[in-house]
């Protein structure tokens, strides 16, 4: 199907051709769609036509006419739902066959609107997108409306740009065919982690095991988005899904394929697009962004 035929409003046609012809005698009726290359369906007693199909009826005879709705293009993020019968009648309703009758099925183009965040894991803190006026669905808008996106920036993050390089958070769209946007965010500031404590194994990260009674700079950890604390250890994850560890490692907690006490941050190995942590007496647990959790220690 081409895009660029689509009008804004699709019509199945369904026309009774032919004069009043003899008692009993079947006339034609042809099933049309508007724009022709749509491929619109109707269902006829029952069973569903593409459009153009032709039928023969008695004049008088009872038929049930219904239109399939929604129905989708071939173009993805596209479809076309039922609005009205030029008869006025329901969306199923019967008819009487009549020679000369034309019967039409308005619908209505629509087309979907997706909008991504990243990095992953910001919507999670509350990064997101504001529709006007509000879609449905996964949204999908009415062909030809108007819609403004507002990027919208959690808590202590700031809106970076579009995908396509523009650093308007508020943008306009025309609904003309499917669209697709990603918002990009950013943390307002490098985001450093302090910490204070009992620090016997290295936990509080600062390259001692001196134990400190005010907070001291958490070393190798910047734009960090969530920490635990567990026995001896400690966690945290940076805003690009890594999750760092240090402290006590007696049993692999720190997750970084070793058992050597480390007293400033490392990296936990082959673990990557991580939204929450959690830690406990000598092991530790994330969740991804695929839902999945993972364990180690």
């Amino acid at each position: 199907m081409k895009l660029a035929k689509r009008l804004f409003t699709a019509m199945a046609v369904v026309l009774l051709v032919g004069g009043i012809g003899f008692a009993g005698e079947p006339n034609t009726v042809t099933v049309m769609a508007e724009p022709l290359d749509s491929g619109l369906e109707v269902i006829v007693d029952g069973n569903t036509y593409s459009t153009p199909h032709a039928f023969a009826w008695v004049p008088g005879s009872i038929h049930t006419i219904d239109a399939a709705s929604p129905q989708p293009d071939d173009a993805v993020g596209t479809k076309y739902v039922f609005n009205s019968w030029s008869d006025g009648g329901n969306q199923s309703h019967e008819i009487i066959a009549d020679a000369g009758m034309t019967l039409t099925a308005s619908f209505d183009t629509w087309h979907q609107l997706t909008v991504s965040v990243g990095p992953p894991g910001a919507e999670t803190y509350g990064c997101s997108v504001v529709f006007y006026p509000q879609g449905e669905g996964d949204p999908w808008f009415r062909e030809g409306t108007l819609v403004q996106l507002t990027a919208n920036p959690g808590a202590y993050w700031r809106f970076v740009q579009w995908h396509d390089g523009d650093t308007n958070p508020v943008r306009n769209i025309s609904m003309d065919g499917p669209g697709s946007y990603t918002m990009q965010f950013a943390l307002l500031s490098p985001n450093p982690v302090a910490a204070w404590g009992k620090n016997n194994g290295g936990e509080l990260g600062d390259g001692t095991t001196t134990l400190r009674c005010k907070p001291v700079h958490v070393h190798n950890l910047t734009e960090v988005i969530a920490i635990a604390g567990g026995k001896c250890h400690s966690l945290a994850v940076k805003v690009d899904g890594t999750v760092w560890a240090s402290g006590w490692n007696s049993t692999g907690q720190l997750g970084d394929n070793t058992t050597t006490e480390r007293h400033e941050a490392v990296q936990v190995h082959n673990l990557t697009d991580v939204l929450a942590i959690a830690a406990g007496d000598r092991y530790s647990l994330a969740v991804k962004a695929d839902g999945t959790v993972w364990a180690w220690g």
